[in-house]
């Protein structure tokens, strides 16, 4: 080992080191021949530079010797690490030596070989591990192989693990149960899966509308406006019923997402939780919904409500779903649905929500800066300013803080108006503004101003999400948004209306009491993060 691989090795524990080419050789050194910290962390380092480590590593894989079976176990262990991120090139040659390392003398080797060629995907040498399973006598090497023959797939993989005897090895039984789970999912991947918004349910069927939490208001608001029923409203959703085409749900702006509920049953304890899980997600309610929308296989993924994996539960819950439904295949990663769970309050309640669905409503967001708006927050700001103005038709509209300018796109969008003016001093910004603007079909006015200093003639109309501590220095966040409020006060008509959203509503209320600004409405809004509110002011005339 070379005097300087200490303080190298310290630098490989650090995130955001990346090896330069003369570290890869004494990486390896610390993979195959260090301690096992050690060769983890020179791992995770050697990663970083998968192109040229990738040809290191296996030129040192062919050179180790039979006596130094710990070292052939790591850097097979190492070349599976590296193999998905390596040029291509250099993938196939890897598939190549970890196979022949199915064959091994040692069975720590034959081991790692098999959980490495496990992270090989499309280049994995199915047929090779298909061999070495009914070949294989070493019990955690055995195990080895079957959990890969399960993540790579295929019809061979499938075969094998299908006629697969646990021999009496409880752990093999339970990694062979797994693994046919997933060299199902693997082998389900091949049918297409996606969701048909042009398809409409038999009878009227229940559905939330999500939120961000604060928009319940003015999302009921929006769905009986735009033809829907509102019903009942909890904090970030709200009720309503589905009787046509599944898209109608783009016609509203301000949702996140929607799901449809199926009815809740009682659980406490893990067990009972996921055979509830398993109950409501292969009930007729669920089929329903799920072979009314789903064109091809049916693929989900479990999401728990109060966050986690909770892997244990989830394997038993698609192992027994699968059982009773074999249609169904849970796929974290390409999945149709998402299976939302939550098991709080002694009852478990299950939605299903639809993730391969087109949604066209923003699709004019082309370009973006840094804490721009949200569209839906955007979309909200142009509902309330649209439905505070005396003359929409007529307003003069002026975002001073126009960022992305999605407000300006989405006042455009819901309703004529005289003009539109956006400002900001980002040139950047102003930019992906006219970007947006122009991919909406919006016209607007761009400026590159001061808010506190521009004055835009005749404004009726001021809509807009200011900065918050991301576009300006810190502690300067408060005095520019009370300046603006005395601003707006100045610059506004008499009766024209001031709609923004506020980090700190005491102060800017107070603000607009002494600039003329009478307060309309305000909502309190979860900002991701921090508490903000959303405010409407009305210029009072003068006295």
């Amino acid at each position: 080992m070379s005097r300087d691989q200490p303080s190298l090795l310290d630098r490989a524990r650090q995130a955001g080191f990346t090896p330069g080419a003369r570290d890869i050789e004494p990486l390896i050194d610390a993979v195959s021949g260090g301690e096992e910290a050690d060769a983890r962390a020179a791992e995770r380092a050697l990663v970083r530079r998968a192109d040229v480590a990738m040809g290191a590593a296996l030129a040192r894989l062919a050179g180790s010797g039979e006596d130094r079976a710990g070292a052939r176990a790591r850097l097979a262990r190492l070349v599976g690490r590296l193999a998905p991120h390596g040029p291509e090139e250099e993938r196939a040659a890897a598939a190549d030596r970890l196979a022949a390392l199915l064959c091994d003398p040692s069975a720590q080797v034959r081991r790692q070989a098999a959980l490495a060629i496990g992270r090989l995907g499309e280049d994995a040498p199915v047929e090779a591990l298909a061999r070495a399973f009914p070949a294989e006598s070493d019990a955690s090497a055995r195990r080895a192989v079957a959990e890969a023959l399960g993540k790579v797939g295929g019809a061979s993989a499938v075969a094998v693990l299908g006629a697969a005897s646990p021999g009496g090895d409880p752990e093999l039984a339970r990694v062979l149960e797994r693994a046919r789970l997933t060299a199902a999912r693997t082998a389900g991947r091949e049918e297409p899966s996606h969701i048909d918004g042009d398809a409409a349910p038999a009878a009227p069927l229940s559905i939330v509308f999500r939120c961000r939490t604060g928009l319940e208001r003015l999302l009921g608001e929006e769905l009986r406006a735009t033809g829907w029923p509102a019903g009942e409203a909890a904090p970030g959703r709200v009720g309503s019923e589905l009787g046509g085409p599944l898209a109608a749900i783009h016609r509203v702006r301000l949702h996140t997402g929607v799901a449809f509920p199926l009815a809740p049953v009682p659980a406490r304890g893990r067990d009972e939780v996921a055979a509830a899980v398993v109950e409501r997600l292969t009930s007729d309610e669920a089929r329903a919904v799920l072979s009314t929308f789903t064109r091809g296989a049916v693929r989900y993924r479990i999401a728990w409500a109060a966050g986690g994996h909770r892997r244990a539960e989830v394997w038993r819950i698609a192992r027994e779903a699968a059982r009773r439904r074999p249609g169904l295949v849970n796929d974290p990663t390409r999945s149709t649905w998402q299976c939302r769970v939550d098991d709080g309050g002694g009852q478990v309640r299950v939605e299903l929500e639809p993730r391969r669905l087109d949604d066209p409503r923003f699709a004019y967001r082309v370009a973006d800066v840094p804490a721009a708006s949200h569209p839906t927050l955007a979309a909200a700001l142009a509902r309330l300013a649209v439905g505070h103005s005396l003359a929409p038709a007529e307003d003069v509209v002026w975002d001073p803080f126009c960022g992305s300018g999605l407000e300006l796109v989405e006042r455009g969008l819901l309703a004529p108006a005289r003009r539109l003016l956006g400002s900001d001093t980002d040139a950047p910004s102003l930019d992906a503004a006219r970007r947006n603007l122009d991919a909406a079909g919006v016209a607007a006015e761009l400026t590159r101003a001061d808010a506190l200093a521009h004055a835009p003639a005749g404004v009726t109309c001021i809509v807009s999400n200011p900065p918050m501590g991301r576009r300006v220095l810190r502690g300067q966040v408060e005095p520019l948004l009370l300046g603006f409020v005395e601003r707006a006060g100045a610059l506004l008509r008499p009766g024209g209306v001031f709609c923004w959203i506020s980090p700190v509503p005491g102060r800017t209320r107070s603000a607009g009491a002494r600039a003329g600004l009478r307060l309309e409405a305000a909502d309190a809004i979860d900002m991701g993060g921090f508490a903000a509110e959303i405010q409407v002011f009305r210029r009072q005339p003068a006295r």
